[in-house]
């Protein structure tokens, strides 16, 4: 029989026969076939490799990886356990390729999906973190979505219930709810609020607020509380001017000039004309000292 090489334990390549030859060695002669040529290589292989038995007859192949795959063991072994394998009767079972796929399939869905809701969370948690009290205020006043009531607390120590209108820099108006159920309009500065109180059922909507680039740029966004104080001095409107730093004291009367950091107030009663006669007093009120504006 025509010698064949062989490989010891120490992989050490030497020539021996068939079991049962002239020749044959006691170390279990085998001989090696390296396929990595032959067949596709999957992942990063080092190789296919058949080694065969003479003696016991038996065969099996190895497909060694350079590295681990993810929930597929490094190196395959094919055994042949087939009944006939003693009489030197060589198989070689099939390995399950589809098995391995769907593993591989359903490991890339899971860090897909993984990957996804990390990535929503992220943008949850910055667009959560770009939210102002503006913006939530704005929830209710329409746009989006109805027009609702919410109640607020203010610096002066009051309570209010406001149903917003619009929107400046650093105010809103909307109307007031009053005590007898009369509405009137008024100015809230954004500083002035100490609190929101929101039933639960709409705290949900005050964070639905649009992306700034959804909503798209507004010239009422760069409106300060200083343009709205001179447009009513302009027009003459009668207000009352709710201290911030004295809960309950409020000054009623016409907006002589408007500084850029206070009012000029001039005292009188509600419904008489501004006239130097109906005019009590003048009264200078930092523009940071007002807590809320009635009209």
């Amino acid at each position: 029989m025509a010698p064949l090489e062989t490989c010891d334990e120490n992989n050490q390549v030497g020539e021996g026969t068939a079991a049962g030859g002239p020749g044959s060695s006691t170390s279990h002669p085998a001989r090696d076939v390296s396929l990595g040529d032959r067949m596709p290589a999957f992942g990063h292989t080092h190789g296919l490799r058949q080694r065969f038995f003479p003696r016991s007859g038996a065969c099996y192949v190895e497909l060694l990886f350079q590295r681990p795959v993810s929930l597929v063991n490094p190196t395959f072994r094919f055994v042949d356990n087939s009944p006939g394998a003693g009489n030197g009767v060589a198989t070689l079972l099939c390995m399950r390729w589809d098995s391995l796929f769907d593993d591989l399939e359903s490991q890339l869905e899971h860090e897909l999906h993984a990957e996804e809701q990390d990535r929503r969370a992220e943008d949850h948690r910055l667009r959560l973190g770009r939210l102002t009290l503006r913006d939530r205020l704005q929830t209710f006043s329409g746009k989006p979505g109805p027009r609702s009531e919410v109640v607020l607390e203010l610096v002066t120590g009051s309570t209010i219930v406001v149903l917003p209108q619009a929107f400046g820099r650093d105010w809103m108006s909307g109307d007031l709810r009053l005590g007898d159920g009369t509405s009137g309009a008024c100015i809230v500065p954004l500083n002035a609020i100490t609190g929101m109180l929101l039933p639960k059922a709409s705290l949900t909507r005050s964070l639905a607020v649009p992306e700034r680039e959804e909503r798209g740029p507004r010239l009422s966004d760069r409106i300060g509380l200083g343009f709205v104080l001179r447009d009513l001095c302009r027009r003459r409107v009668y207000v009352r001017l709710h201290d911030a730093r004295n809960a309950g004291s409020v000054h009623g009367g016409t907006l002589d000039r408007v500084g850029g950091d206070h009012v000029d107030l001039a005292v009188h009663e509600h419904g008489a004309p501004r006239r130097e006669r109906n005019v009590s007093h003048l009264r200078i009120v930092p523009i940071g000292g007002i807590g809320l504006i009635e009209l």
